[in-house]
């Protein structure tokens, strides 16, 4: 009977003890079910939004915000391994934090970016940093040089830019593009007519490939177009006394080299007439062959421009014998 007491006590102090291990876990619950926050302070919302841009130059930039956990933030691996991207703290207690993201130069032609990871718990939100290309102009040649009967030059650019091309004002009579005058990003071939060179002076020409902050320059020289050019160059003439007439076209001041023979002459009358048609005298050919010579024209200062005057005279008319008696004997001779 005694037993039959104890167990209203018994069942009472089991149902408490339950009551205090289930009060227990709802704690426990409550605590584990905490919502884990991140939440970006100032200028830094727009960051994780939008992603964080650098120009080409090294820079830095702060990232701020509150959390009610303790933090890191990793970098993601690059391409080729580079470390052009670093965060100092890499780590932080629950509250206000912030870490500052350092980027080093950017001496390529590419954009290029990477990935920041913040976590906090199992929380994570990222920022994409992104780093300008080095602006340039890059051409595969800045000189040409073309002899005086001129054509077309080919320039590659290669470029991150938009650009202009620019030819010199005084050198478009003689130089003109091919094509549009402007480029947009990307590698292209730039194509140029160069006029022939009629003048007896060398020439230099500038062409400019700019975007307004850079700019390259390509320098084009063309040879001298020094002309000397006989209309005839050939003067077939009997074996009579005569005086000929030689029309020049130059556009320089030549030399004339006559020959070593004494049947050539220059007519006395020359000197009063123009430069550019000489007269010569060629006297009788008292022989029985026909003879030749020659008279060059030519620039002193570059003997490579030049041109030859042939004079062919024929021989004296004669009907000559060179023996005039044969004796035979009786048999058949030839």
């Amino acid at each position: 009977m005694k037993a039959l007491h104890f167990l209203p006590i018994t069942l009472l102090s089991i149902i408490s003890c339950m009551s205090i291990i289930a009060c227990s876990n709802d704690d426990s619950n409550k605590k584990n079910d905490e919502v884990i926050t991140i939440t970006p302070l100032g200028n830094s919302q727009r960051y994780f939004d939008n992603g964080l841009t650098f120009t080409s130059q090294s820079g830095s930039e702060n990232i701020e915000f509150t959390c009610n956990g303790d933090w890191n933030v990793s970098v993601a691996n690059t391409i080729g391994g580079e470390t052009w991207c670093t965060v100092t703290p890499a780590n932080g207690k629950a509250g206000e934090g912030g870490f500052t993201v350092n980027i080093v130069e950017n001496k390529g032609y590419d954009d290029r970016n990477v990935t920041l990871t913040l976590t906090v718990g199992n929380i994570k939100k990222t920022i994409v940093v992104t780093q300008k290309q080095k602006d340039a102009i890059l051409l595969t040649a800045n000189k040409y040089e073309l002899d005086n009967k001129g054509g077309k030059i080919n320039l590659e650019v290669k470029t991150n830019v938009n650009y202009t091309v620019t030819i010199n004002e005084t050198d478009k009579k003689w130089i003109k593009q091919v094509g549009s005058n402007t480029r947009a990003l990307s590698s292209s071939t730039l194509t140029f007519d160069i006029s022939p060179n009629e003048e007896y002076e060398k020439r230099e020409g500038v062409i400019y490939i700019t975007n307004g902050e850079l700019t390259e320059t390509v320098h084009v020289y063309q040879a001298s177009g020094g002309v000397v050019m006989l209309t005839k160059n050939e003067y077939f003439i009997s074996d009579k006394e005569q005086t000929i007439a030689v029309d020049i076209k130059s556009n320089f001041n030549f030399e004339v080299k006559m020959p070593n023979v004494d049947w050539i002459s220059i007519a006395p009358s020359t000197k009063s007439m123009s430069s550019h048609t000489l007269y010569y005298i060629i006297s009788p050919n008292e022989e029985y062959d026909s003879r030749e010579s020659e008279i060059i024209f030519y620039d002193k200062s570059n003997v490579k421009l030049a041109d030859t005057l042939k004079i062919i005279q024929a021989q004296k008319d004669a009907i000559i014998i060179s023996k005039k008696e044969y004796e035979v004997n009786s048999k058949e001779n030839t």
